[in-house]
């Protein structure tokens, strides 16, 4: 009853309230769009009816939802969304509205005095904002309650009447068809936007079907789907993987991303997480459309490139064609998307329409890669045919390696090729022919040892081909050999030349990999190596017999020219003429130019015969060995020291400027124009009579023509040896002959005298006055007789090896005193003046009185006969070191140059004319020769020619001074002495036992303790226990000879056994006899028959000179 009253005093609206509806009708009419309507509901109550106002709608879902709010002080506002306090309003959108809402009535809040708890009170933020009233109308359009409109008051104090309800349900009514006929005309909207949409995806399908019509590789068909279809859906980025044989998904397309995996080529594996392998194996698309269902798709990992944002929602579709997923295709968003029917619906049409454009490419692909296959194999085939054809022409290695390469390239792409064989010694790898390498490459690889870690070196050794199907395995092996990278990936074979069961090479190609799978290509390189295989080794065959027929045809050659080398250097005896003729055999079959050097007496060599193949450079060829000697470093002179052939395999500038005098020499050199030499020693009986030299301007000299060029030498040096012995022999005959002459000439001179004056004594035809001086011719002349029969004695003994000595230490001025008085009537008689100088101190010698009494008388008589009236002779003595040094030097008619070489050779005379201004027979500086050498000494000639006198100089070797008992010459008998070798333990071995007993006897009775052996192994053991002071042996014994056994005692140092002096006794009496002797170990060498004074003396003397 009160309550009825209490309305009825209200009074109804007012004028202002009224025109307040009229106003929200007209903004409420005055716009179709949604959010427009809410904004002017929500301005127009505040604050005209409120101090604020929420609007909320109820959405598909049956709850509502905040869709405008608005209030007096805007700072406030926030405090009307949901967010501000989650309880309370999930409590009022979850249920205090609905409820209202299922009420269908409005709900009037006078006080909040009137409401007790929150939960009662039908507006939530009334405790948070102050309410003190509230009003809260639902929205009713078309007999449907479509959401609720809440007005309350808060800081105003105002507090809601019915009459104030009246007005919000007006409002509310109003409020609910403007925002109906929004929803409607929002409905239109979309509806005429869906249809425009389906109209473009439909549009866009077109497009696509066309795009996907024209692609015909996988990478097409995904930039022709990927882009019609981010579009469409409005996506950031997709992308479009296919399956593999082996089960991986391998991106064939993307868009909208930055980077990460998702770019074209990578590949995912099968059971890898995230949505594209899922999808996959689901078959089944997935629809992850929120971050939650991204995140626990664990797509992240895949599609959160760095730099770029992680998607929010995502789509992904497996490619299915007859149950059978074939790829997949996905679709990332910026935010969370929920995809319509529609827009599900054009995925799925995308995906199907995707899968078979996929498979035509796939079949596409594989039709043309059969097509190109087919094209590959038929252009190698028509390559390999090219190939063998130009192979069956080609017969030698090097020819065969550079077909091979040649050809290489027309059958692999971008190829790189190296052909090499085994090398002789078959440690080596030989690079034969090359192509697309560097040359620091070449060069590395020239020569290359198979222990050598490397693709071609592995698969010759192993007898194993190697292919690497790409760059990074390649790298793994042979990390040492990887330089740089590629931009494009290459692959690498190495197949080795094998004949049965030998590997004569290999080849290593590196190429970019063909359309064609692995082990076609594969396939394809062992049949190449086969045919390369076929083709080198019928190369090494064809030059194998080649070479033999060369070397044949060389071996030929070589016997024809030496067949007509022996024939003309046997055919003279004259060595011009033998140089020449091997000029002409060498020049030019062998040489283009042959030079021909003979050896002074310092062994210098000199020019002898020249000849070239070109007559002008001939003529250079002479002029310059005429102006330019051979230095000490020139191979001619190198060759005559050494006396070894020596091949210059490649005479260069370089070789020239070391020869070359100066400039001039340098060009006459280059004009000649040597490319490769050979100097090779004339050697015949151990002695070196020349240089032979040849010299070409082609190819090069190799070792076979060495050896051909020392076989001409020999030839040769012989030849010319027989020619200098034939040359000797007829020199000695005519020396002999003149001798002859002479001898007869110098006997019967004095003879005439004595014979002449002895018949004119007997006659009485001599006058009384006249006969001392007659009977003193005759004695001059037979003692002049006399001297000459001696000098022919001594030269014989010389020659037999007879001349014996008998030495004693003495000092030599007395001797050479002697032989100056001796000498001094015949110099004062022809007005010679005789001059000594005699060193003062002591010039003590090992030798014997007589003989180098004899010897300075020689050299004095020579001095006397050759030096005109008034002339000087000087006599010099003195000792130089360990040496005394005799001087004799007249200033009389000199020594010509030419004869100064042969002044001590026997029968040798300055005049052998009939003419001749002086007597002799020639002997008296050859036995000065002979009695010198015989002391251990030298003699030497000096003379600057003719008038100006001639220097002899002899030197002897100091003995250790002693006190002499006797100066001059002893008698022979006190020289034999019978106990001159009293003390000494001597060893005699000699194989003859009556050369022993004869020996051991002469050496008993001499005074000596002598033990005997019969060969040189029983002197051995005798000398392992007895250590005797003199050895005397036989050289010429069976078994181990005397020169055997001096080396053997020789070389036992540092026994005392090994320092015994030793004597040789021989029938040998030769110089070069004598020298061998000494050289193997002997100190004294005595010849046999051995007179037994001679021995004990020399016996006696080597004790002497070596204590």
């Amino acid at each position: 009853m009160k309550s009825t009253e209490h309305r009825a005093r209200e009074p109804g609206p007012t004028e202002e309230q009224l025109a307040f509806l009229a106003r929200a009708g007209e903004r409420l009419a005055s716009s179709l769009d949604l959010r427009t309507t809410l904004a002017n509901l929500a301005r127009l109550s505040v604050p005209t009816l409120c101090d604020y106002c929420v609007i909320d709608l109820l959405e598909e879902d049956g709850r509502l939802h905040r869709v405008e709010a608005a209030h007096v002080d805007p700072a406030k506002e926030h405090l009307l969304t949901p967010q501000a306090s989650p309880r309370e309003s999930g409590m009022w959108l979850a249920e205090i509205g609905p409820r209202l809402l299922a009420r269908g009535e409005p709900l009037l809040t006078p006080s909040n005095d009137a409401v007790p708890t929150p939960r009662s009170h039908p507006f939530w933020p009334a405790a948070v904002l102050g309410t003190i009233s509230s009003i809260s109308a639902p929205l009713v359009a078309s007999g449907r309650t479509i959401g609720v409109l809440t007005l309350a008051t808060a800081d105003s104090g105002r507090r809601y009447g019915h009459a104030d309800l009246t007005i919000a349900q007006d409002l509310a009514r109003r409020a609910a068809l403007a925002i109906d006929n929004a929803r409607l005309h929002a409905a239109e909207q979309r509806a005429r936007e869906a249809a425009e949409r389906a109209a473009a995806r439909t549009s866009r399908l077109q497009a696509l079907t066309s795009s996907l019509a024209a692609a015909l590789t996988p990478a097409q068909v995904a930039d022709a789907v990927l882009q019609q279809g981010l579009v469409a859906v409005e996506a950031r980025a997709a992308a479009l993987a296919r399956c593999t044989q082996d089960g991986s998904l391998e991106i064939i397309g993307a868009l909208g991303f930055v980077l990460g995996q998702l770019s074209r080529g990578a590949r995912i594996a099968e059971d890898a997480p995230g949505p594209l392998a899922e999808a996959v194996r689901r078959k089944q698309p997935l629809w992850l459309e929120s971050e939650t269902a991204v995140a626990e798709a664990r797509a992240l990992a895949e599609l959160d490139p760095e730099g770029q944002a992680p998607p929010k929602s995502l789509a992904c579709l497996p490619l299915m064609l007859d149950d059978r997923a074939t790829g997949v295709i996905l679709f990332s968003f910026r935010e969370p998307r929920v995809l319509s029917h529609e827009d599900r619906s054009f995925l799925l049409t995308l995906a199907r329409q995707s899968s078979q454009a996929i498979e035509r490419a796939r079949l596409y692909e594989a039709t043309e890669r059969a097509r190109a296959a087919a094209e590959l194999a038929t252009m190698r085939l028509v390559a390999l045919q090219r190939m063998t054809a130009a192979l069956s022409d080609t017969m030698s290695r090097i020819k065969v390696a550079e077909t091979i390469v040649d050809h290489v390239r027309d059958m692999l792409p971008s190829c790189k090729a190296i052909v090499a064989t085994v090398s002789a010694d078959g440690e080596h790898l030989d690079l034969v022919r090359a192509i697309g390498h560097t040359r620091e490459t070449l060069d590395r690889y020239d020569s290359t040892k198979l222990t050598f870690a490397s693709p071609l070196t592995d698969a010759v050794r192993n007898q194993t081909p190697l292919f690497f199907d790409d760059e990074e395995a390649f790298r793994a092996r042979y990390p040492h050999l990887a330089h740089g990278s590629s931009d494009v990936p290459y692959c690498v074979a190495a197949v080795p030349f094998l004949v049965e069961d030998r590997a004569i090479g290999g080849l290593v190609l590196r190429y970019h990999r063909s359309s064609q799978r692995a082990s076609e290509d594969n396939a394809f390189i062992l049949h190449l190596a086969r045919t390369c295989t076929q083709s080198l080794e019928r190369a090494y065959l064809y030059e194998a017999e080649r070479k033999a027929r060369a070397e044949a045809d060389i071996e030929r050659r070589r016997l024809a020219l030496l067949a007509e080398a022996s024939a003309l250097l046997n055919a003279s005896l004259d060595s011009t003429a033998i140089s020449e003729a091997l000029s002409r055999v060498a020049v030019p079959s062998f040489a283009g130019y042959c030079i021909v050097c003979s050896l002074d007496d310092d062994g210098t060599p000199q020019f002898m015969s020249a000849l070239h193949e070109d007559p002008e450079k001939e003529a250079i060829l002479r002029d310059m060995r005429s102006r330019y000697p051979f230095g000490k470093n020139h191979p001619i002179s190198e060759a005559a020291r050494s006396g070894k052939a020596k091949l210059l395999r490649a005479v260069d500038d370089g070789s020239l400027r070391a020869l070359a005098a100066d400039d001039e020499h340098l060009e006459i050199m280059r004009c000649i124009g040597t490319t490769s030499a050979i100097v090779v020693p004339l050697i015949a009986r151990g002695h070196t009579l020349g240089v032979l030299s040849f010299g070409t301007t082609r190819a090069r000299y190799t070792q076979a023509d060495l050896a051909l060029a020392e076989e001409l030498g020999q030839r040769a040096a012989l030849a010319l040896d027989n020619a200098r012995l034939f040359h000797e022999a007829q020199e000695a005959s005519r020396v002999k002959d003149e001798f002859l002459g002479v001898v007869s000439h110098e006997l019967r001179t004095p003879l005439n005298a004595i014979l002449g004056w002895a018949r004119m004594l007997r006659t009485g035809a001599v006058r009384e006055g006249n006969q001392p001086r007659a009977l003193e011719s005759i004695e001059r002349n037979a003692v002049h007789q006399a001297k000459l029969i001696d000098d022919l004695l001594d030269a014989s003994r010389i020659t037999a090896g007879k001349l014996r000595l008998d030495p004693s230490i003495l000092e030599l001025a007395p001797v050479v005193e002697a032989a100056v008085h001796s000498v001094t009537p015949g110099a004062t008689n022809r007005e010679i003046t005789l001059h000594t100088a005699f060193d003062p101190g002591s010039v003590p010698v090992f030798g014997d009185p007589s003989r180098l009494q004899q010897v300075v008388w020689n050299l004095l008589s020579n001095a006397i006969k050759f030096t005109p009236k008034g002339g000087r002779i000087d006599v010099r003595l003195a000792r130089a070191g360990d040496e005394a040094v005799l001087v004799v030097q007249d200033s009389g008619r000199g020594i010509r140059a030419e004869l100064l070489p042969h002044i001590f050779e026997r029968f040798r005379q300055g005049d052998g004319t009939l003419t001749r201004a002086s007597g002799g027979l020639g002997l008296g500086l050859s036995i000065v020769r002979h009695l010198v050498e015989a002391h251990g000494g030298t003699v030497r000639a000096e003379s600057d020619g003719p008038d100006t006198g001639a220097k002899f100089t002899v030197k002897l070797p100091i003995a250790k001074p002693r006190p002499l008992a006797v100066q001059g010459p002893p008698a022979d008998e006190r020289r034999a002495e019978k106990r001159a070798l009293a003390g000494l333990s001597i060893l005699v071995v000699d194989d003859e036992p009556d050369a022993r007993e004869i020996l051991s006897e002469i050496l008993d009775i001499a005074g000596a303790t002598v033990k005997t052996a019969a060969d040189a192994a029983e002197a051995l053991r005798i000398l392992s226990d007895f250590v005797p002071d003199v050895l005397v042996s036989d050289l010429a014994m069976p078994g181990d000879d005397g020169l055997s056994l001096i080396r053997k005692i020789r070389s036992r140092t540092p026994d005392r056994i090994a320092t015994v002096p030793a004597i040789a006794l021989t029938a040998y009496t030769r110089p070069e006899d004598r020298v061998r002797a000494l050289n193997a170990g002997f100190q004294m060498h005595v010849p046999k028959p051995v007179d037994p004074t001679e021995l004990v003396v020399t016996i006696a003397s080597l004790r002497t000179l070596l204590a």
